[in-house]
């Protein structure tokens, strides 16, 4: 079981060279995984196959602007 989330702020994360910051929560306890520098790096890595599409595998959620 886990959570992750990429966040997008090209001026945030210019630095890793994507633009995108990354978060990762695993086990059922949602642990953060990846405090040390390599995290990002692991991150990038997977997500470089699909560099052409914004870095994600799927269409993001939008998360609605007002709830009811």
């Amino acid at each position: 079981m886990h959570a992750e989330f990429m966040f997008r702020d090209s001026k945030k994360w210019a630095d890793n060279g994507t633009g995108r910051g990354w978060a990762r929560w695993v086990g059922s306890q949602q642990k953060p995984y990846g405090e040390d520098a390599g995290f990002s790096q692991e991150c990038i890595s997977c997500h470089t196959p699909v560099k052409g599409s914004n870095w994600v595998f799927t269409t993001p959620a939008l998360f609605p602007t007002v709830f009811k």
